[in-house]
């Protein structure tokens, strides 16, 4: 059986709160490219990566697609529906790559919060923080280049979920592909190829296989 670690929205909680959580709901895979919800369906479930890459984006009418966030081990989704009594999703949510995620009911996490209040302000306080990650990404997307976004979600996801090979180098499996950082940034597919391809000849990255990179932390 898998249990709950104590990384992100759960760090610092005791053994048995861990416990408690993980009887309120169930451990469920996701194969890359599946769906999770969709936006506007009734907002049934919360999700939790146990480990795994999840994107929530929006999608208009003509097929555009702009990745909103990018969730990895720790993260807590949907941000949305605690208080309000018949809440919808308010994007898209799909796995990036294969995927393992604990999933509780909008239910049961209210009955979870009720019967353990230092449960809901120990996640009161990442979404807190996590809010204060989104408005600075958004600043980011005006203020900085493409080269110092990209930069930035690699260096992201080697704190967040990467594995340290050597003193230097850390190992992302991060399931996502040329045309996911593009629509995460909100550029091109040739912008993203064309700084991947500086940060290989800087050495300050290598491609180690398919949806897979090697970032030199200390270089980023």
């Amino acid at each position: 059986m898998i249990h709950l670690r104590p990384i992100g929205w759960l760090e610092g909680l005791s053994r048995s709160s861990l416990q408690e959580i993980e009887t309120k709901g169930i451990i469920k895979e996701f194969h890359a490219k599946e769906s999770i919800f969709l936006s506007g369906e009734k907002l049934k479930h919360y999700y939790f990566v146990i480990k795994g890459s999840v994107a929530i984006y929006k999608q208009n009418g003509e097929g555009k697609k702009w990745i909103a966030s990018l969730l990895t081990d720790g993260d807590f989704f949907p941000h949305v529906g605690f208080n309000q009594t018949d809440p919808n999703y308010p994007g898209n949510a799909e796995a990036l790559s294969d995927s393992v995620l604990f999933v509780i009911s909008k239910q049961q996490m209210n009955t979870l919060f009720n019967q353990y209040p230092t449960i809901h302000e120990h996640l009161t306080l990442f979404l807190t923080a996590k809010n204060q990650e989104l408005i600075t990404r958004f600043s980011n997307s005006v203020l900085e280049t493409a080269s110092h976004q990209l930069v930035s979600l690699l260096k992201r996801l080697a704190s967040q979920s990467g594995e340290k090979v050597d003193d230097d180098w850390i190992l992302i499996e991060h399931g996502m592909t040329v045309q996911n950082m593009a629509e995460y940034i909100g550029v091109t597919q040739e912008t993203v190829s064309r700084i991947l391809h500086q940060l290989y000849r800087d050495n300050k990255a290598k491609k180690v296989g398919q949806k897979k990179i090697c970032v030199n932390y200390r270089l980023l």
